[in-house]
């Protein structure tokens, strides 16, 4: 069963990845470290190629 904490974390990628790169940096800039470091583990653990992009181009 997923915590409260995975759940948000995985709508913060759901969002990140589905906005323009103008408002994806916006939303990561405003995100504190631990959360920033949880959201690239779960980018890099879902591989995907559109993602990975987005998130070396904002972080």
């Amino acid at each position: 069963m997923e915590t409260h904490r995975s759940k948000r974390i995985s709508k913060l990628y759901r969002k990140l990845i589905t906005s323009d790169a103008t408002q994806a940096f916006l939303i990561y800039k405003g995100l504190d470290e631990t959360t920033k470091a949880e959201l690239l583990d779960l980018v890099a653990e879902m591989g995907s190629q559109h993602s990975e992009k987005l998130m070396n181009k904002i972080s």
